[in-house]
């Protein structure tokens, strides 16, 4: 009790102890720790041990709240009678949540908002304890349905089971507030750098033109013009349509590669997001508590290869889309303080959509692509006892020594170029933004220059990789990998 915390949770606290020493747990925990500034939040089966104490209960079925009362509204709410039988019927018509039988003909039933007076002339009527049922309802026993029949139809939400989405709508939900420095911050922050250093590079460009003397001049085809004399609308005035193209095509790659700071980042938190996923659990034990959850241990790995292959990406494209936006903004100021036009100059000729477009339309190909070191990692993560990082890249590493070892050796025949390539770059690089651009059909480039950026970055190269062997073989391995996880994690954790 030495806590000192506003609010103070304990996860079934007195598991394990005897009768006694459970009253005597509860009774110091409202003398030494409890006062009026905090808040205990107890989990519990054994309601009967802490009822005399609660303030609030809350009952939870399938992940969904199908009780919230305060203690003393809970006593009005529900009533239970020792029914005649005679009366059984009729008691029955009022629709009671719950029944037993006793002998000698007597039946207890429990009523939820049933006015005292219909109830009083049906047998003994009493508050009920909290015990009964929500032991009952633990064991599948309390009949929600006569809540639902009574009530009308606005209390079908409340006791409906919960469809999966919301399930993993939950498991996203904590994984992103869990991770949200690595998810949410880091790319923003990175795309943010470079923003910053972009301004930093246009003010440093800005002083050294200033600092050129006036006779300076450059030298382009058809003419010259001096530099502190620059003046873009007539640069504008002469340049080509084709020039103007390659100038938009060069825009679109510095954009691409202003894009890439918010992916490199993404690399670094998937890589030790997944290696971290379900070890952390294990080394602080908060994974009792998880598994105390109606939660499979399926949704929660599979929760986790969702926030590493979806929500993590799609994050990190909205960051390189805000960077891209930022930089056209920076180069339409940059081009203002010029006398020029953005319009005509930067936002025809170039295609920041196009570019955003091609960003989002790249993470089914990420998600898939990355599925072998999602696997690998998440199946280190659930078997090693300790240093989870070591183990992931030792064995494939020392795999391809031994087997280049073996090639060097003519022990057999296997090519050590491909092992290193498909199989331990592949275990551990796969999460890389771009990684499978190398498995991609480019096709026939028929321009030349910076535009030619378009035909080698487009949606025709990007969903090539969906034909590939390359892509589905690794997206198999990779399942079978979170599987092995999946189990090690329910075997660890019971065994």
């Amino acid at each position: 009790m030495a806590i000192d915390a506003k609010l103070l949770v304990l996860d079934e606290p007195t598991l394990g102890l005897d009768i006694l020493y459970r009253k005597q747990f509860y009774q110091r925990l409202l003398e030494d720790y409890f006062d009026e500034e905090k808040t205990i939040l107890v989990t519990t089966h054994q309601v009967e041990e802490i009822e005399h104490i609660l303030t609030d209960v809350m009952f939870i079925r399938d992940g969904k709240i199908v009780l919230d009362n305060d203690m003393e509204s809970l006593g009005e709410r529900f009533i239970e009678v020792l029914v005649n039988g005679e009366k059984t019927d009729q008691a029955r018509a009022l629709k009671p949540i719950d029944e037993r039988a006793l002998p000698f003909g007597k039946t207890v039933m429990l009523f939820d908002s049933v006015p005292h007076e219909h109830l009083s002339g049906l047998g003994e009527t009493r508050t009920p304890g909290l015990g009964r049922p929500v032991r009952r309802h633990h064991e599948g026993n309390l009949r929600m349905n006569a809540i639902q029949e009574s009530h009308g139809g606005a209390r079908a939400a409340v006791v409906a089971a919960p469809h999966p989405t919301h399930t993993y709508k939950m498991l996203l939900k904590r994984e992103f507030w869990e991770h949200k420095g690595g998810f949410f911050w880091a790319p923003l922050v990175a795309g943010g750098i470079l923003l910053l250093l972009t301004l930093m590079g246009v003010g440093a460009g800005e002083v050294l033109l200033r600092k050129v003397p006036d006779h300076a001049t450059i030298n382009v085809e058809g003419g010259s013009f001096q530099v502190n004399g620059l003046d873009l609308a007539r640069l504008t005035e002469k340049i080509s349509p084709n020039e103007l193209r390659e100038f938009g095509g060069a825009i679109d790659a510095s954009l691409y590669m202003a894009a890439t700071w918010p992916f490199v980042v993404l690399a670094f938190v998937v890589f030790f997001y997944c290696l971290g996923s379900l070890y952390d659990d294990r080394k602080d034990r908060s994974v009792l508590f998880w598994k105390s959850l109606p939660i499979s241990d399926r949704d929660t790995v599979l929760s986790k290869v969702l926030s590493a292959t979806l929500m993590a990406p799609v994050i990190a494209a909205t960051a390189a889309i805000l960077t891209v936006f930022g930089s056209m903004l920076i180069y339409s100021l940059v081009v203002l303080l010029h006398g020029g036009n953005p319009y005509t100059l930067l936002w025809v000729p170039a295609s920041p959509l196009k570019v955003c477009a091609h960003l989002l339309a790249s993470i089914p190909v990420y998600a898939l692509w990355a599925l072998p070191t999602v696997g690998w990692l998440m199946l280190c993560s659930s078997w090693a006892k300790s240093k989870p990082f070591l183990w992931a890249l030792i064995i494939p590493i020392f795999a391809g020594i031994f087997v280049g070892w073996f090639d060097l050796m003519h022990a057999f025949d296997l090519d050590t170029a491909w092992f290193w390539k498909n199989i331990v770059a592949r275990s551990l690089t796969s999460i890389v933004p771009g990684a499978w651009f190398d498995a991609a059909n480019i096709g026939d480039i028929s321009v030349d220059g910076p535009q030619a950026i378009h035909s080698v970055i487009n949606l025709r190269t990007m969903y090539s990789v969906l034909l590939t062997p390359q892509l589905w073989i690794g997206a198999v391995a990779g399942a079978a990998m979170l599987y092995g996880a999946i189990r090690m994690r329910r075997w660890r954790d019971d065994g």
